[in-house]
């Protein structure tokens, strides 16, 4: 968003006192990884902002990004959009469809034109009994059933990595009712961990009461 959001700012800085960050839309490292040989994916090769070492684990694996990680959200007020079913039963066939996460909210946000960064990670802690050391036993079909069992992820946090280049073109732009104080603060920051930076001062700086 080129133009700074009176009520962004209003919403989410204390007392407009805050900053905006601006950085690239494409800013992670890229890795080639591969499905060649992971039980139950089709075998191929993808450009993931997530490395091959971190996708496969034992408790969890990451859904390859196939170059799709961004996704403008849509708001609708559609109860079926906003809260999806994403697993399908009929007789003994049951799918999972993940693209429907996270990209939707209700039409009163509608004023943010939200983008998101979206990785999708899932449980692969309980093993199916009748699978296990059989042929059907696979990443897919493990995962689902670790989910029904209600498992969680080991962690709460995911960090992707920042590529340093795209770190480098980080522009600041201080608050309308930031302080000189302020300033210094963010000047300190920007010295100590991105020298260079750009620093701007909002349009509205000292036009708000």
């Amino acid at each position: 968003m080129e133009k700074e959001s009176l009520p962004f700012w209003n919403m989410y800085t204390p007392a407009m006192k805050g900053v905006r960050i601006r950085m690239p839309s494409d800013l992670f490292n890229h890795y080639l990884i591969t499905t060649n040989g992971i039980p139950g994916l089709q075998n191929g090769f993808f450009n993931s902002i997530v490395p091959q070492e971190e996708t496969f684990q034992s408790s969890y694996w990451v859904v390859p990004t196939q170059n799709e990680y961004l996704f403008k959200v849509d708001y609708t007020d559609e109860s079926d959009k906003l809260y999806p079913q994403i697993e399908t039963i009929s007789g003994d066939t049951f799918t999972i469809s993940l693209n429907k996460i996270g990209s939707y909210k209700s039409k009163h946000w509608a004023f943010q034109s939200e983008w998101r960064y979206i990785i999708k990670i899932l449980p692969n802690i309980s093993k199916e009994p009748a699978y296990i050391n059989s042929p059907e036993s696979n990443m897919l079909s493990d995962s689902l059933f670790s989910m029904r069992k209600g498992d969680r992820l080991p962690f709460t946090d995911y960090f992707v990595n920042i590529n340093d280049a795209k770190f480098k073109e980080m522009e600041i732009l201080m608050g309308p009712k930031h302080t000189e104080a302020d300033r210094l603060i963010v000047d300190s920051l920007i010295n100590n961990y991105n020298p260079g930076v750009s620093l701007q001062i909002s349009d509205l700086y000292r036009k708000i009461k």
